[in-house]
Order: structure tokens, then sequence, then C-alpha cells
């Protein structure tokens, strides 16, 4: 049987990339959707609690000696050692307020809090907020007390209208997902309302990620962002930041010390994959993401390597209105070109058999998986006939890529290439690739989706105002969905109004789903047990790790 030629490129070039991660945008959540009214003292809202800590509303003990659980009175040990994190990328900036990939929440979490916090394994506690009660016209949040920024500003109720009303400025994906709030009243000191514009069942999630995370007001942003000061609440604060290191020491007037495991956290940056894994197992660094290629080595030097299913490869069409490419504004180009890519393939080639084809991002069980959906499957023949339809020969346009992206824009391109369609690639520094998309030079490309909420779906890559769709095109067939979402009274109403969103964005071939990927962490178990973070590309649990004794 002959070889595809796309598949023996891959090969190839599989030895040189990841099966999973990169450069994401999204925000992520555990696929529960919250009712229009909730309260944090309303144990069955599965968005707004996390067991008896967030259902009470209760604020995290700040005492030392409080009950460990145990029926005795145990203060834990205070912080020690070191984590040293070998990442393939660093945080770009340190404004949350500008960042859109997913990644990002490694670095903000161990400095930044929202009004409500996110536990690796998705679930939602309460972080500056102590309690709160939620409704389809207000949100109202009480505030934790005796909180300073790193820079010894008060943390009030106008702090967050401040941050609150800064994020909905900023232009992107942030701004987005805040436009259910309308506005922000500062009611006293420790409580704060957000009028909203209708029912947000994101909203929580939100105010946990990169919108709701909480800077200091008194501090200058465009310090903030270069990483020159530290300006959040949480139990580390950013001490120095250089081309190669991030480094991150102990907060001492910390609200949540429980949450300060070592001394100091360095991240130290090696994008090359090979590099990284030598610094893992000559023990330079304690944790480092592993490529596929390299797992069997891993365990043989004596390592543990942690699994969880992480984020999803997409094709996405950012001009769906053929703006810079006039063929994209016929679907059955689009069509066509989600018919030529063969999902086994790159499962075989791009990620060693490692997580698994999807033809939608929401897995069985979310509520927005749509049950019997086949989407796309590769076909050949289909895709000829729909270009022939369309009246499109010599289709080329070009892609922006680097690291992680490069095997899949390469995999992608020698796949379309056997359906007579060009996809040229062009190496771009790192994050360059996202600029490109948000200033309208970018057609299509191939990224990663880790959003587990349909409403973020909706916010990230399919709003009029949103980076991922840069030319701001409205698609009636999919807003007029959204809008009975957002309005509906039942989340069952919700949900399945969701999913018809979904769907008609899968049948444009607008978001086009390829695989569902894993993260793969390699660890020093000696040191640490580590625990992954659900639906954040090469993200763990840093908030309350420790050296194993």
């Amino acid at each position: 049987m002959r070889v595809p030629k796309w598949l023996a490129l891959v090969l190839v070039l599989a030895l040189f990339a990841a099966a999973c991660g990169g450069d994401d945008d999204g925000s992520s959540e555990d696929g529960s959707a919250s009712s229009p009214s909730t309260t944090a003292a309303d144990s069955s809202d599965d968005d707004s609690s996390d067991g008896d800590a967030a259902s009470s509303g209760d604020e995290v003990s700040d005492d030392p000696g409080a009950d460990d659980g145990t029926g005795e009175d145990a203060a834990p040990a205070g912080p020690s050692g070191e984590l040293r994190y070998g990442t393939p990328l660093a945080a770009a900036t340190f404004d949350p307020h500008l960042e859109n990939r997913d990644f990002g929440m490694l670095f903000y979490s161990p400095i930044y809090d929202g009004l409500v916090n996110e536990l690796p394994d998705n679930s939602l506690v309460p972080g500056l907020a102590t309690e709160w009660e939620i409704s389809p016209t207000e949100a109202r949040f009480t505030l934790r007390e005796g909180v300073t920024f790193h820079d010894g500003t008060p943390f009030d109720a106008d702090a967050v209208k401040w941050n609150i009303e800064k994020a909905k400025a900023t232009p992107g994906a942030t701004g987005a997902l805040l436009l259910g709030i309308e506005s922000v009243e500062v009611v006293s000191p420790t409580e704060v309302v957000f009028n909203m514009t209708g029912p947000d069942r994101d909203l929580l999630l939100n105010l946990a990620r990169f919108p709701g995370l909480m800077m200091s007001p008194n501090v200058d942003p465009e310090a903030i962002a270069a990483g020159s000061v530290s300006a959040g609440t949480g139990p580390y604060q950013l001490v120095s930041r250089n081309e190669s290191e991030i480094v991150m020491e102990v907060n001492p007037n910390s609200w949540s010390p429980e949450d300060q495991g070592v001394e100091r956290i360095t991240f130290i940056q090696i994008t090359d994959d090979e590099a990284r894994f030598n610094a893992l197992v000559t023990g330079e660094v304690d944790v480092a993401p592993v490529r596929v290629f390299q797992l069997q080595d891993t365990l043989a030097a004596g390592y543990e390597v942690a699994h969880l299913a992480n984020n999803h490869s997409i094709l996405h069409f950012h001009d769906i209105g053929g703006n810079l490419v006039p063929e994209f504004a016929d679907v059955r180009v689009r069509q066509a070109i989600a018919h030529l890519i063969n999902r086994e393939g790159w499962g075989a080639s791009v990620t060693r058999g490692i997580g698994q084809p999807a033809n939608q991002v929401f897995p069985e069980g979310s509520p927005w998986h749509i049950e019997g959906y086949e989407g796309f499957p590769y076909d050949p023949q289909r895709a000829a006939e729909l270009l022939a339809e369309a009246g499109v020969t010599d289709l080329t346009f070009e892609v922006p890529s680097w690291g992680i992206f490069n095997v899949m824009h390469q995999a992608a391109s020698a796949m379309l290439a056997e359906g007579g369609v060009t996809m040229n690639i062009r190496d771009v520094p790192p994050g360059a690739n996202i600029s490109e998309v948000a200033s309208q030079q970018v057609g299509a490309s191939l990224t990663f989706v880790s959003t587990i909420h349909a409403d973020q779906t909706f916010g990230i890559f399919l709003s009029p105002p949103t980076l991922w769709n840069p030319w701001n095109v409205p698609v009636p067939s999919v807003l007029g969905p959204y809008q009975q979402a957002v309005g509906a009274a039942t989340d069952s109403e919700a949900d399945a109004a969701y999913r018809a969103m979904l769907q008609e964005a899968y049948d444009l071939a607008w978001i086009v789903p390829i695989y569902q990927n894993e993260n793969s962490m390699g660890y020093d178990a000696d040191k640490f047990d580590i625990e992954l973070w659900e639906n954040v590309t090469i993200g763990m649990g840093i908030r309350g790790l420790r050296v194993n004794s």
C-alpha cells in the first residue's frame, strides 16, 4: 500500500514536535453550567461552589492552627525549598488582562487572585470574595477584608471597580468575556455589585481567569505588563524577570499562607525540546513538559510522567468573510479543506497515538457535546467535488508559525496539498502568530482550544468583537442560538441552544476540530507530587505545592 506523502513527511516532522500544548487562547471550566440565579450558599451550583468551602461562602481560614481535617489542630509547616519549572513558553506579559493564552495561568496563579479562584480540577473556590449572590440582573460580592496588594495598596471595592472597568476596555477576548457586566457599583469598601445585561452562566469562571484577576490600581499598568513590579494579592510576588528566568518568592503579607508550599518558584524557559528534557533528567529542573517521543526515556531515567486530557487542536478560519482570502467566504471551500484533514493520520504521526481524534471541542459527558455528530470525515473525493462546485482551483494561503505549531501546520499543509490546496508556512517569533491574527494578516491557522464552556467558545472564537474574528464578521445563524442561550430560563434550554450554536459553527467549518491532546509532564517524584491543571496547557497546581519530606 502506498504511504501518503503527507504521512511520510509528518512522521519525520513529529520527531521534533509536541503531541499537545502550545500557545493557547482560551479559558476552562468543568463542563457544568450555573443557573441564571445563583448564590455562594447554593451547594447545587457547580460553577460557584466547590464542596463546603465555596458552597458556604465562608472565608478561607487564615489561622495556621486551624483543624487540618484529622480532628487535631496542627500548624502546617512553613514554606521550604524551591520549585524549578522548565517551561517551553514564558509569560509575554504580566498584565493578565492582556493575555488570552490559557497557559498564562501557570505564571499568574501564584501572584494574582480573582474574586473567585480556580483549582487545578477547574472547580471554583472563594478568592478575594468570601460570598456572592448572582441573578440575571446583578452579581453582588462580599469582599475579603484586610487584604493588600504587593505594593501595599489596600484591596477594596474601588479596586474591583477599577480592574473590571480596565478589563472591559481591553480589546479582544478579555473585554468580550465581560460584555455581560453593564456597570460596576461600589456599595461599600467590602461590597460591590455588577449590574448585568442578562444571565451570564460563565461569569464566575471568567472572574477566576484573565478578565477577573485583580492588580493594584496604584501601579502603572505598563510596569505591571513589563514584569518590573509585582502588583497582585497572591501568595507569591514577582521578584525578577529576564529573557530566560522568572523568579517568584513568598508574599510575607499573604492572606492565604497555606498556599505557600515552597519558598521560591523559578521558571526557566527552555524552548528546545531536547535541551528541556536534558535539564529534567540531569536535575537542573524539577518539572517540565515532555513530548511524546521523550516519554519512554523520561521513565527510563527514573522520572515520573503525569498525563491528563487537555486541549483540542483545531483549524480556525479567522477570515470567514473572505476579506484577506476571498475564497474563504464560500462555505464549500472551508468544508472542502475540513474534508482533507485526516484525523487518524494526525494521531499516528503528530501525537504518536497519545490523545484521540475529535470532531467537536467538547468531549462526551459535557452538556455541549453533540451526540451522534459526525462533522467532516476525511474524504478527498468530496473535497474535490466541493472545490469544483465553488469554482476554486490553485487555492493558496499563508500561515505564520513557530515552535509547537510547526508540526501541526506541516502536517495540515501536507494533507491539504494532497487535495490541491497550498498552505505556505512562514516562521515567526514566538507569539507573533497571535498578533498577526489580531492585525488581520492571517486568513486561517491551526491553534488550540481549551475552552470547556460553550459561552467562552463563542466569546473567544466566534463573537464579532474578538481576536479570533478580527474582521468582526457577524454570522446570524451562530449569533441567534447564542442569544437564545444567554436569555434561556433554564440550564437545559441554554445547553440546547449552545449545542445548536456549536453545530452551526462546525457545519460552517468556521471551527474545524481535529484532535484532543494530552498534557504530559515529567517530574522528580522524590521531590514533588504534582497535580496537572485540567485544560491549561503545560499547567500544574503550584499553590500549596510542597517539597516531599
